[in-house]
Formats: structure tokens, sequence, C-alpha cells
């Protein structure tokens, strides 16, 4: 994508102000403010109640869109000390899940790591953003886009779960880059685990299990 073309769109800066980030997104139409009201509210409440999430926080000016986020002291992951926080990480994306909520653009840069757990960030306000007759905007990260929301134009959980299994699987060290897992089975299968009660959860056992069978 045009970076040029892009910007005119969407664009965003970023500060540290006082123990929060405050993030700026700048729209070219305030329309896709409003029409994504819902998912602002949607994503401040679900993150109150998720110990796996920054709080977050929005405020309006104009053309103008501030995220107020509490910033989480970590690191980028290891795969040999995250593979351990991987099962407490799936049950808060469950939570999140739970809610209806779809972050997006899960992967390895947009989690962090402390002594405690694994943490999300870098939330968007907009996933799909209109341009140009039926063109879109997706706000996912290729390789991780399910080939369904890329052909439906909406990032969902399936996007999510690929994700999160490309992420686990170099967690236990099946490949040198998380990018690597993605394949058809494993594209197969997170169609099978987006329909069950608890898809990460799910999702981590059969990949843990999968990864001891090979030992």
């Amino acid at each position: 994508m045009n970076s040029n073309i892009f910007n005119t769109v969407y664009k965003r800066t970023l500060v540290f102000d006082n123990g929060f980030y405050l993030k700026k997104y700048f729209f070219g139409d305030a329309k896709l403010i409003r029409d994504n009201s819902q998912r602002l509210d949607h994503l401040r409440r679900v993150c109150q109640k998720n110990s796996a999430t920054p709080t977050i926080e929005w405020f309006h000016e104009d053309y103008c869109l501030i995220q107020k986020s509490s910033y989480i002291i970590g690191e980028k992951p290891l795969a040999l000390s995250a593979k351990n926080k991987l099962e407490d990480f799936s049950r808060s994306l469950d939570l999140l899940n739970l809610n209806k909520f779809s972050h997006g653009d899960l992967n390895r840069k947009n989690i962090i790591e402390d002594q405690h757990g694994l943490y999300l960030i870098d939330f968007e306000p907009v996933l799909e953003i209109p341009y140009k007759s039926n063109s879109v905007i997706m706000r996912g990260t290729e390789p991780y886009i399910h080939p369904l929301d890329r052909k439906n134009k909406k990032l969902t959980l399936l996007s999510d779960l690929l994700g999160f299994s490309c992420f686990s699987q170099w967690c236990f060290g099946l490949y040198s880059r998380p990018s690597f897992a993605v394949n058809n089975h494993i594209i197969n299968n997170v169609l099978y685990f987006s329909m069950l009660e608890n898809p990460f959860y799910s999702l981590y056992k059969y990949l843990l299990q999968s990864h001891e069978r090979e030992i």
C-alpha cells in the first residue's frame, strides 16, 4: 500500500506522558470515528476487565481521536520463557473473545512479556478502512490475516487465532519465526477451533500436545 495514499485516510502519532501512552489518530473522514464508536466503547470496557491488556480511554478532537492507554513495562517475548506463560495468555484471550471482541492484529510484535506473563497491546480503533469504491484497508498484518477474512474484507476471530497459533508454535521452538508457521493445515484448524467455547485455550492445548509428541 502506498504510504502517501494510506496517510490521507488514517495516520497516527505516539507520545509518552506521565505513565500513559497517548496515540493520536488522524482520520481523513470523521465518519470513520462515528461508525466505529461502538468498537471504541467495547474496547474500553473489555480492557478494563482484562489483566493481559492495558486500560484504554478515548477522547475526540474534530478529525482527531486520542487514545490514552496505561503503560505496561515489558520486553519483546523470548520463546523459551514465553512458552510457560501461554496457557494464562490463552485464557485471557478467551475472555476478550467472550465479549465478542477481535484484536485484528494479534502477532509477536503486539505482544510483550514481563516476569509475570504476556500482554496484548496496540489496539486499533478501526480495523477496516473503506478506501475508493470496493477497496478496504485492513489493519492486520500479513501473513496473519486469515484467507476468509481477506476474502470478506473483515478482520475477525479467525485472524486472531491464526496469529496466536503462529506465535505459540514459535514459542514451542517449532519455527524460527512465527510467520513460518502459516500453512494450510493450521489455517483449516483455526476454522474448527473458532467454533469452540474457549477457542484460544483449546488451540493452545492442541498445539502443546502436538509439541510434546514431537519431543
